[in-house]
């Protein structure tokens, strides 16, 4: 007897079957994006892209915005590209250029960019033993007690066998 038509069918059933579960399992798992969750990964995503922007220069301590922001705290007088503006300059000079793009590109939200040191004083370009705080955008934001996106970074730098870090906030809020 030849059963070759009826197991070649029987065969399709069951690869149907296996994959009509294997769609059943994908579409179960999958779930729509809620914007509680799409504002999460754009405050996010727009911090990364802000400390990952490249500044133009190839110094070490000035490449990245990132790196313009540590350089800024720990040597504010540090000149980009041997003859370029200083750390602090370049640092206060591109994360304001930026902060005023978020604020033309979405008029819908206040944004605020925060840096502090964790652990260290840091030294301003004219006085030593001073505390630098830098602060860009909406400073109202930082007391702010309504519904807000914070996003987190943290700047850690090697100089001289000392241990620097440095906290990045960006705060973003609906404007009312």
């Amino acid at each position: 007897m030849n059963r070759k038509a009826q197991t070649s069918m029987i065969l399709i059933v069951l690869l149907i079957i296996i994959f009509a579960a294997l769609g059943a399992i994908l579409l179960s798992l999958a779930r729509t994006v809620t914007q509680e969750d799409y504002m999460d990964l754009y405050v996010n995503n727009l911090m990364l892209s802000l400390m990952k922007t490249d500044t133009g220069y190839s110094d070490a301590n000035c490449k990245l915005i990132s790196d313009s922001v540590a350089c800024a705290f720990i040597l504010p007088d540090w000149r980009c590209g041997g003859s370029g503006m200083t750390c602090l300059e370049l640092s206060n000079q591109s994360l304001s250029e930026y902060m005023d793009a978020f604020e033309i590109i979405s008029r819908n939200y206040r944004y605020l960019f925060t840096v502090e040191t964790r652990g260290f004083i840091a030294r301003t370009g004219f006085e030593q033993g001073e505390g630098m705080k830098l602060s860009f955008g909406d400073t109202s934001l930082e007391g702010y007690k309504g519904k807000m996106r914070t996003a987190n970074y943290v700047i850690q730098k090697t100089l001289s066998g000392n241990q620097y870090n440095l906290m990045v906030r960006l705060y973003l809020a609906r404007k009312s």
